[in-house]
């Protein structure tokens, strides 16, 4: 298993667990596809998390397995492949150090989870 502090901008068959922090935005494709941005965390770090059609909330622990990063807008961002699966392992707290970089997105009304 991965901690996100390790994972580098172009690393393949990314195995984590982290919880969703903040979904960061929803969008829809011309196909009705729902893609949505997640700041989601580990006890290591923060990192972005794009994914396709999928419902989740903040405060779930998910686990990724064969997910992969890359540079989306000049951010590392991780993503789910097409041979990757993505669980719901519980809904619970976990502890998160939010990076630098992620601090922006952590306004006065949310919540630690």
């Amino acid at each position: 298993m991965n901690k996100i502090v390790d994972i580098g901008e172009y690393h393949k068959n990314v195995c984590l667990e982290f919880i969703l922090i903040k979904c960061l935005e929803i969008n829809k494709t011309k196909d009705n596809d729902a893609v949505s941005t997640w700041l989601v965390g580990d006890e290591s770090g923060t990192i972005e998390l794009g994914l396709w059609n999928t419902v989740l909330n903040a405060g779930d622990v998910i686990c990724l397995n064969g997910g992969y990063t890359s540079l989306f807008q000049g951010r590392k961002r991780l993503f789910v492949s097409k041979s990757g699966t993505i669980s719901r392992v519980r809904t619970f707290r976990k502890i998160f150090k939010v990076n630098e970089e992620h601090m922006e997105f952590m306004s006065s009304d949310s919540h630690a989870y």
